[in-house]
């Protein structure tokens, strides 16, 4: 005849050891994206340089520090004379524009800049902005004896916001996994894991794409944190959808009755 009470300490002593393995796995992974966090880079603000001087083109412009990922931008330049702060045209100034990848390799050339009732712009294809990165600018503008130009930064990033040390979106990982941690501390918490475990999941895919901040599909830190969020999150929900606990309540369930059997 089994000993029901050797049987129930044999289950319980396997039900803590899984518990405890899941929680060193979860500390771990919560070090690990701790340890992340100095890879993704805060980005300085951008500071104007301004140059004085008495004569030449003053060129002013919108100051946009970020741009989407892929997306199609328009560029803005006004132009001004400095000596009388007149705005020039395009019967005596001439516009060219230039964009420069984090590699300072000169990706796109225009000559002449189109100009439209008082300023000159450019439709730049988001095909330019494929990859996350810092690039910059260079207007140059003239006329037959004037000239001046400038250069400005600017980041390509997933969502077109600028990076952040912690961005938002780790609060909700760090909310998910406090949730797997209650359900794997009580077993009444147990949908805690379950949802837990999908919201990891959910924020694994959105990492991937389209990303936030410096962090998506094509950045190697963005592949890392996103397939380890869903297999973090796949594991939790089947460890938690397929627990043996069940299992293991009926089959005490089955010793006791084959126990009571034998007692009649």
């Amino acid at each position: 005849m089994l000993d029901l009470s050797e049987n129930k300490s044999f289950l319980n002593h396997k039900r803590f050891s899984k518990m405890k393995f899941s929680l060193i796995f979860l500390f771990l992974f919560l070090v690990s994206l701790v340890g992340t966090l100095p890879l993704i880079e805060a980005v300085a603000p951008v500071t104007a340089v301004v140059i004085s001087v008495d004569t030449g083109l003053n060129i002013d412009f919108p100051k946009f520090e970020t741009i989407q990922q892929g997306q199609d931008f328009f560029f803005h330049f006004h132009v001004f004379n400095i000596t009388d702060g007149v705005r020039m045209d395009n019967t005596t100034t001439n516009c060219s524009f230039e964009i420069y990848n984090e590699g300072g390799i000169e990706q796109l050339e225009v000559d002449n800049m189109e100009y439209v009732t008082g300023d000159w712009r450019i439709l730049v294809d988001g095909s330019n902005f494929t990859r996350l990165g810092s690039y910059a600018y260079l207007v140059e503008c003239h006329t037959d004896n004037l000239g001046g130009f400038i250069s400005f930064p600017f980041e390509i990033t997933a969502d077109g916001e600028r990076r952040e040390v912690f961005p938002i979106q780790f609060s909700i990982v760090l909310f998910a996994l406090v949730m797997i941690f209650f359900g794997l501390i009580k077993e009444r918490y147990r949908m805690f894991e379950h949802v837990g475990s999908i919201l990891l999941m959910i924020m694994g895919v959105l990492t991937l794409y389209p990303g936030y901040g410096f962090i998506n599909w094509e950045t190697l830190i963005g592949k890392a944190l996103g397939f380890i969020f869903i297999g973090l999150g796949a594991y939790f929900f089947i460890e938690g959808a397929f627990s043996r606990k069940k299992q293991d309540d009926n089959y005490e369930q089955e010793t006791e009755g084959e126990q009571g059997g034998d007692n009649r």
